[in-house]
């Protein structure tokens, strides 16, 4: 019966890839891609440096091969200007098959925002590298974080991208916390009182959402040749706080978790969030059927 349904499918909704879905039985479907995040690093039809670029330099190949990464969305959603800037180059469309929406993956997460006592959460959600290359415990004296967390009354807790390859414990450190990459964020993020990141969508996931966000950026320069290349560099151009080593993280996350009225941060037009859509399913339907 799945295999009948697939078939029989008009359109196809999914959060990154066609190969989310069935997509060999999804011939004449329209696709809706809702994606994942906005984007720092350049994504898809913009990456030109590293492994991923290749299907960038031999289309035809891919094409023939690997059909479902170079597929293009009949709609595409957008949570802002920048995205829909973005995404346009990225996939290889017009941005009239955008779609305006505040993430849906997000409209709920505000609601579980509340005040605690007790030990401060961060959470820390480095991207991933594509070389792989980066590991936490390379930029960071553990026992003095440890140290530094118990003497402030922070517990941190370390979750790695689902696609990073380097793992690690913590048994010896009783302020540190590793949670497994296959956990879901969206559970944890309403749930601190910071998020510590760098390259990552997880920034604007955050602010979108009312969680203070400090960046740890100890590999930048190595990042920026061996890895992506950016749309926006938030090092240098959003207005968040950035550290680069472990004094100036511990100064600025001190700074930021004991003055909760100056973590406010105000988007530009360009950055700021859609508002939600009602009946936000029946709206992207209907808009791809209908021609646009």
């Amino acid at each position: 019966m799945g295999i009948w349904y697939c078939l029989r499918a008009g359109t196809y909704i999914y959060s990154g890839y066609p190969s989310d879905i069935n997509f060999w039985l999804s011939g004449g479907a329209r696709y809706i891609n809702l994606w994942h995040g906005t984007p720092l690093k350049k994504i898809e039809r913009d990456v030109a440096t590293g492994k991923y670029s290749l299907r960038n330099r031999y289309p035809l190949v891919f094409s023939l091969l690997k059909p479902h990464l170079v597929a293009k969305p009949d709609l595409l959603l957008v949570a802002s200007e920048y995205e829909k800037e973005c995404f346009a180059s990225a996939f290889g469309i017009d941005k009239e098959a955008t779609f305006e929406a505040f993430p849906p993956r997000l409209t709920s997460l505000s609601k579980y925002r509340f005040s605690k006592k007790g030990k401060k959460r961060i959470l820390y959600a480095p991207t991933w590298r594509d070389d792989h290359s980066f590991r936490f415990a390379d930029h960071f004296d553990l026992d003095r974080l440890d140290s530094f967390l118990e003497k402030n009354d922070f517990i941190f807790l370390i979750k790695l991208h689902p696609s990073d390859r380097n793992t690690f414990t913590f048994d010896t450190h009783s302020h540190i916390v590793s949670i497994s990459p296959h956990e879901d964020i969206y559970d944890l993020l309403p749930t601190v009182d910071l998020l510590v990141t760098d390259y990552s969508s997880m920034i604007f996931e955050a602010l979108y959402i009312s969680v203070p966000v400090l960046l740890f950026c100890p590999d930048y320069e190595n990042y920026k040749k061996k890895n992506r290349e950016f749309y926006f560099d938030p090092c240098l151009k959003l207005s968040v706080k950035t550290s680069r080593t472990q004094k100036e993280f511990e100064k600025e996350l001190l700074h930021l978790l004991q003055n909760p009225n100056g973590n406010s941060f105000l988007f530009s037009k360009r950055f700021a969030p859609y508002p939600p859509v009602q009946n936000l399913l029946d709206s992207l339907v209907k808009k791809v059927h209908d021609g646009l």
